[in-house]
Order: structure tokens, then C-alpha cells, then sequence
């Protein structure tokens, strides 16, 4: 049954966040082996892993935590795998402290990950799909995708291939288009998607967001599912909630999402 939540406590403005930069692979620098030296961060214990899209095009991820459960996190539309150690550092102890495997990476020709030639340039939703499937190769066999900005139009868009068992939206929003993405990103259709979708959604967005609250709405309500929840918070908070105020409701409806959904 839809459920649409409202904090009505005050937000504070706060942007996409950090963002962290690094050399590529193939530029010459060597990749470190954690993910605290990947990202210059105190982070969790996690291992830089290399590993295939679903089209086979080499990318650079981190893989924190164990479980049975595997939890993806894509990127914004211009974020890399240390945004999210920047700016959910909260979100993601939690997820490896209540026995969840995280897995971050970088889409082809971005942060760390190599380009891919040709017609495989933009294939984002490739990614996510190796994403996905690296954790199952790891002996997470239940998966969660989460999606940061354009990141929610991508999991949103993969998930009737990778099957996973919840998928979650965090200020879901297209580059350039509202739900969908450009072709040098994969040409995806969030809204196409959700309107196929039949497992549980959570979309989550702060109510004065310049580039997230619209789309998130727009995509809650064309959503079909049963099982769609829509976390409406105050403020400006984009893609990241950690460092605004409504931080600590955003990762508890989160954590509990995936726990009902997920079981542990």
C-alpha cells in the first residue's frame, strides 16, 4: 500500500556535497587497496575491487561489510564512490554494522573506472548490472539498489534485469531530462521504469529541492508497484542527507526499508 511520510521539522540548505576527485585507471596511478586510502577519508574497512559491468567493460568499485545482503550504491550524475564516504558516512556504518555488504563503484569513464569505447561509452545501467552481480559473486544473494540523483533513474532502470529485493531513490532525478537520462549516460526512462516495476520502492526527497523533489514525485506517483513509499523532507538537501538535520530520519526509514524488505 502507498505510504507518503512528511518531517516537519526544520532543514537547513545543504547541496550534493563533497565531491572527491581521483585519477582513472590507465592514467598512470596505481589503485590503493582500501577504501580510506581511495578516498583520502576515515571510512569503513573496505576493499578497492575491480570487477565487470554486465557488458563486460572493466570498473573500479569498494566492497564494505558482509552478508547475505548486498546493498549497491550509485553515483550522482557527476559523483564518484568517495561522495558517498563523504557524505553518508553515517548511512553506510550503519548498513555494515547491521551486517549488510555495500558495494560503491564508479560508471565507465568516471573516477576510477576506465572509458569504454564506442557504443558502450554511456552504458551506465551496465554498470549498476555488474554491480549487482559482483555481490552475488561475493555470497550476497539479496540486493538492494540505491541511487543517488541520476543514480535513481539508473537502479530504477536496471531493475527489472537484476531482480533486486527493494530499490530505493534518493532525490531520483534525470541529466537532462526530469525522470530519464542523456545517451552518453545511457539513455534510461525512470518513468518508463517505475510504470513496469513491481517491487517496493522507497523514494526520498527534501521538499524545496531545486533538482530532486519534482522528478521523485513525479516518479512515485506514475509507479504501479503496491509497495511504494515517498519520504518527503524539509530543506534543500540533494542526493545526500547525512550533514542535513533531517539525516538521522532519512537513515532510519532507509534501514528499515531494507529490513523489512530485506530481512536480515
Amino acid at each position: 500500500m502507498a505510504s507518503i511520510f512528511v518531517l516537519a521539522t526544520l532543514s537547513a540548505a545543504v547541496g550534493s556535497g563533497a565531491s572527491v576527485a581521483h585519477g582513472r585507471v590507465g592514467s598512470g596511478s596505481i589503485l590503493p587497496k582500501t577504501l580510506s586510502r581511495l578516498c583520502g577519508l576515515p571510512g569503513p574497512n573496505g576493499a578497492v575491487v575491480q570487477f565487470p559491468a554486465g557488458d563486460g567493460a572493466p570498473l573500479v568499485g569498494a566492497v564494505a561489510g558482509n552478508g547475505k545482503i548486498g546493498v549497491v550504491l550509485a553515483n550522482t550524475s557527476d559523483g564518484e564512490i568517495c561522495d558517498w564516504v563523504a557524505n553518508e558516512i553515517k548511512l553506510i556504518n550503519s548498513l555494515v554494522g547491521q551486517g549488510y555488504r555495500v558495494l560503491f563503484f564508479d560508471y565507465r569513464g568516471t573516477g576510477r573506472s576506465p572509458k569504454a569505447a564506442g557504443k558502450q561509452s554511456g552504458a551506465w545501467g551496465e554498470d549498476a548490472i555488474g554491480a549487482a552481480s559482483e555481490l552475488r559473486k561475493l555470497g550476497s544473494n539479496r540486493i538492494v539498489l540505491v541511487g543517488a540523483s541520476t543514480g535513481g533513474i539508473v537502479v530504477l532502470a536496471v531493475a527489472q534485469t537484476v531482480k533486486p529485493v527493494a530499490v530505493i531513490g534518493l532525490s531520483a532525478s534525470g541529466d537532462p531530462g526530469a525522470t530519464s537520462t542523456s545517451a552518453d549516460k545511457g539513455g534510461l526512462d525512470g518513468k518508463a521504469a517505475v510504470k513496469a516495476l513491481r517491487v517496493p520502492l522507497l523514494f526520498i526527497a527534501a521538499k524545496q529541492g531545486t533538482f530532486g523533489f519534482a522528478p521523485t514525485e513525479q516518479l512515485y506517483r506514475a509507479a504501479q508497484t503496491a509497495d511504494k513509499q515517498l519520504l518527503v523532507v524539509p530543506g534543500q538537501a540533494h542526493a545526500f542527507f547525512d550533514l542535513d538535520p533531517s539525516g538521522p530520519k532519512v537513515d532510519a526509514r532507509i534501514l528499515d526499508f531494507i529490513s523489512t524488505h530485506a530481512g536480515g
